[in-house]
């Protein structure tokens, strides 16, 4: 099943597929959200995220990663993690407990605003990635930050 997520305010809307697809073409998403969170966390319940990544640990936890680029022209690429609970299985709907805020520092020109996003490695590393805005050709900036 696929899910996609959109945070809005104090709520977190989360989609998901009515169908088990194979590719992202054949994925058929509901038209109202599934679950509704709402977040605890007033100040950073007003992030206009840039993307948003999904992490589940080893015991079906599941975990929002928020990535945004705040502070103007200073460009500063910061990453918000939560863990979406509730009264017994996490689908059930419930709020958004922020854990921790990260300001990530990469190479310039690649920054959140222009895409980023998080990969899981292994049970325990996961990476997070910035790109850039304009691709000339030369090659295609990514940074990338290792969590153990």
């Amino acid at each position: 099943q696929l899910m996609l997520g959109i945070m809005t305010d104090n709520n977190f809307d989360i989609y998901s597929t009515s169908n088990k697809p194979t590719s992202i073409a054949d994925a058929r998403f509901s038209d109202t959200p599934t679950r509704v969170y709402t977040c605890k966390a007033t100040s950073s319940a007003k992030r206009h995220y840039q993307g948003i990544g999904f992490l589940v640990g080893q015991l079906d936890d599941v975990y929002l990663m928020g990535f945004d680029t705040r502070g103007g022209a200073a460009n500063e690429d910061w990453v918000d993690m939560y863990q979406l609970t509730a009264d017994g299985k996490w689908l059930g709907g419930g709020v958004i407990e922020p854990i921790v805020t990260k300001h990530l520092i990469g190479g310039e020109g690649a920054h959140f605003k222009y895409g980023g996003n998080v990969e899981v490695v292994s049970d325990s590393e996961y990476l997070i990635y910035s790109i850039e805005q304009y691709y000339t050709g030369g090659g295609l900036r990514i940074n990338m930050f290792s969590k153990r």
